[in-house]
């Protein structure tokens, strides 16, 4: 039964990449924040951030699946008696989860950084804190290559990045001075990149596989106080970041901010985008991601005279505008996370304060033109900036962190569901040059191109009936498959590194 269920799904994601699902939901009873999302390997979603609890006193991480229409598939909340929140989540190769926040309610001090790890359905496998005595926060995780994770975050008042192994235990701790701990990327020749910021300067960070600099650049404004949220590998081999800036000292107001920069980490060009023709006076990036043609989208906020949305924004390569949205009610959005999905469209996890009474989980999937159904309109002015780089000489201390093992308290909390707009089927750019079959049909010996993927990523191939008859993991290349003896039929190919998935059908004769 659980292979004919794969299958019902399998082929209902596949007959879906010709069109684009659009929908905005609100999530949970008492109120919410979403804060990560991704795009998971049955082409649903998964998200966390934290959800309030029955007492209306506390929140904890919540890890909602839903499935490709944004309806609840389950979700689970965990921590204990204080406040506990999810930052970041990852889908590992394990088909599980991996997510990274802090909690209040275990550990060894006011706050902790906090791991867990799921199965599949989202049911524990281990929990793990990391810290000392201060406030410890861990914003990032990612499975690193070899299977294991990496972390960063601040620990104390340091930044740190943190490789744990599969069940959570130390492999090694680097703590820097200066600036970072807020988003992290394994990079192509397997080493990290992390961005973050520090007195009012974006830092970028580039170390090795082990975790020892190589580099760190400080970034921004001479004039600014700058703030780097997010960082992204490009095709090139350099990276992107996304942030903002604080322009106005007098009445605190922010731009969005982008810097590109080279393999080095030396400034390429930088971006920052407002309108002030509709009162949009503070713009805030919390989340970037290149995209499949070589462009960037961008969410986070608008803050203005008559809107606090969600702010969505696609440029190209080189930083020029295509489109951009602010999407929200009438009150108060934040779009904290955004990815493309295998549709070309966008899912974006945040905030809303406008569809439920109190701050809400809102969850929006749009078109490849940023399209969600209702509640968005669009707007776009560009202000150019010079940014000065400036090489930053870092120390790095080896600090082993205080680890306690802790059994947080599960709960398999209910969440109602809001849909504020549902379109389905809505016509759009497919993904299906993200991969490349050929010959197809073919007789099982045939060649998959990846256009899109950068890092390592997996591939399987499925029969009708759910079973795996193939699985690799190749790194950014084309693959030779040969399946010998293979039967007449149709074959699904699929094609994850983590975040993008993509799936195409095979026809064996």
């Amino acid at each position: 039964m659980k292979k004919i269920a794969l299958l019902i799904v399998t082929l209902i994601f596949v007959e879906l990449a010709d069109a684009q699902i659009t929908f905005q939901k609100v999530y949970g009873v008492l109120g919410g924040v979403g804060q990560s999302v991704k795009q998971t390997f049955d082409g649903g979603y998964i998200v966390t951030g934290y959800l309030t609890t029955n007492s209306g006193s506390f929140t904890d991480v919540c890890l909602i699946k839903t499935d490709m229409y944004g309806d609840t598939v389950w979700v689970k909340t965990f921590g204990g008696s204080d406040d506990d929140v999810g930052f970041t989540v990852q889908q590992t190769t394990d088909s599980g989860y991996i997510v990274s926040g802090y909690t209040s309610s275990f550990g060894a001090g006011n706050r902790d950084i906090y791991l867990i790890k799921t199965d599949a359905n989202g049911n524990l496998l281990w929990s793990k804190t990391y810290g000392g005595a201060g406030m410890d926060n861990g914003y990032d995780v990612q499975q690193t290559f070899d299977g294991n994770f990496v972390i960063t975050g601040y620990y104390g008042y340091v930044y740190f990045l943190l490789k744990v192994n599969s069940i959570g235990n130390v492999v090694w701790e680097k703590t820097f001075t200066g600036g970072g701990g807020k988003s992290i990327k394994q990079t192509t020749d397997g080493g990290f990149i992390i961005t973050g910021d520090y007195l009012g300067q974006i830092f970028l960070t580039k170390t090795d596989s082990g975790g020892n600099m190589i580099w760190t650049k400080s970034l921004g404004g001479a004039n600014y106080d700058d703030r780097g949220n997010s960082v992204d590998q490009t095709t090139d081999g350099g990276y992107i970041i996304g942030g903002y800036s604080h322009y106005d000292f007098q009445t605190s107001k922010y731009f969005t901010y982008l810097i590109k920069t080279n393999a080095n980490g030396d400034t390429l060009w930088t971006k920052s985008f407002g309108d002030a023709t509709i009162g949009i006076d503070d713009g805030r990036c919390y989340s970037i991601k290149q995209t499949i043609d070589g462009g960037y989208v961008i969410a986070g906020q608008v803050i203005g005279q008559f809107l606090d949305d969600v702010y969505l924004l696609k440029i190209d390569s080189t930083g020029n505008v295509q489109w951009s949205k602010s999407i929200g009610g009438a009150i108060f959005e934040t779009g904290y996370s955004v990815v493309q999905t295998s549709d070309s469209g966008f899912i974006i996890a945040g905030s809303t304060n406008s569809f439920a009474s109190g701050n809400h989980l809102y969850l929006i999937k749009t078109d490849a033109n940023g399209n969600s159904g209702c509640y968005d309109s669009s707007f776009t002015t560009i202000i150019n900036l010079y940014s000065t780089s400036i090489s930053v000489p870092t120390s790095s201390i080896i600090s082993p962190a205080f680890v306690v093992n802790s059994a947080p308290t599960v709960i398999n909390a209910g969440s109602d569901v809001i849909s504020v707009c549902l379109n389905t089927g809505i016509n759009g750019l497919t993904t299906k040059n993200a991969i490349t079959i050929f010959p197809n049909p073919s007789t099982g010996h045939f060649i998959i191109e990846l256009n899109y993927f950068k890092n390592y990523c997996t591939i399987e191939v499925y029969n009708v009936i759910g079973e795996n008859i193939f699985s690799e993991s190749i790194y950014n290349e084309s693959k030779e498959i040969n399946l010998k003896n293979i039967s007449r039929g149709i074959y699904f190919v699929k094609v994850y590194d983590g975040e993008k998935i993509f799936t195409q059908k095979i026809i064996i004769q």
